[in-house]
């Protein structure tokens, strides 16, 4: 008998990203338009979340309310401001508590260094790697090779919203004078790469 080839898992969004967006981040500034919109995606912000969404729907959750909170502004800062909102709504959350009281009691470096295990409170495919080299400090983000061929061809949200989670996690971490550059971003391979810049 030959070997089983490896376990393809199903990617999947879980109802606490949500609730951090769009109940705990947005709330009243989310309009009866884009609600309207999120219910025709199978999303419905006045009732409690589902356990899981797909990955696409999570995509279009974000493209929605960042144009419906930041309507005119460019799409990248728009997203980068909503990525901000959603962290800021995380916090609120008691998994979002946990995450920032791990972070502010061990260190920021020992905080992303475990990125992978607090994005895991949100989705069960992204990954994250930090390196600290001469010219800085820098974060990769990555899908797992079990996730991979189930997300090939699907959308994907803008790496400008995970520069605003990012960037808001440092500053809720308490570092100063944050900046979050975006470096690389491959989105046939969907690795992105951040310089973390900040005072402590």
């Amino acid at each position: 008998m030959g070997q089983a080839g490896p376990r393809v898992v199903e990617p999947a969004v879980f109802g606490t990203a949500f609730e951090g967006l769009l109940e705990r981040g947005l709330g009243a500034k989310l309009t009866p338009q884009a609600k309207e919109e999120l219910r025709g995606l199978g999303v419905d912000a006045d009732k409690p979340f589902a356990a899981a969404y797909r990955p696409e729907q999570w995509v279009k959750t974000i493209e929605i309310a960042a144009r419906a909170v930041f309507p005119g502004q460019p799409a990248d800062e728009a997203q980068f401001e909503l990525g901000r909102i959603f962290m800021r709504g995380l916090e609120r959350t008691i998994m979002g508590k946990a995450i920032f009281a791990y972070g502010r009691v061990v260190g920021v470096r020992r905080m992303l260094g475990r990125m992978t295990t607090a994005f895991r409170s949100t989705n069960n495919y992204l990954e994250s790697q930090v390196d600290e080299t001469p010219e800085g400090l820098f974060l990769e983000t990555r899908i797992p090779s079990a996730v991979w061929p189930k997300l090939q061809g699907r959308p994907q949200a803008s790496p400008h919203y995970m520069r605003g989670i990012l960037h808001q996690s440092l500053e809720l971490s308490g570092l100063k004078d944050v900046r979050v550059d975006l470096i690389q971003h491959d989105p046939a391979q969907r690795i992105t790469r951040f310089k973390l810049v900040f005072s402590e």
